[in-house]
């Protein structure tokens, strides 16, 4: 997994969480797949949001 060192948000428990939570789905379902049945738009979202690049606007949380 690549990490965003100098990214503040990197290691929130938030991204901790989808981390691990992503990683127990995936057997059975591909990351796009965990995130459109989340609610998420922009399929991509979830993987910038458990990398650090993206914090989720809480308005939008499911």
């Amino acid at each position: 997994m690549k990490t965003n060192a100098g990214c503040a948000s990197s290691h929130t428990q938030l991204t901790r969480f989808l981390e691990n939570r992503v990683l127990q789905l995936r057997p059975g379902d591909p990351q796009i797949e965990i995130a459109a049945e989340a609610g998420f738009v922009q399929t991509n979202m979830l993987a910038m949001i458990r990398n650090g690049s993206a914090q989720p606007l809480l308005d939008q949380v499911p």
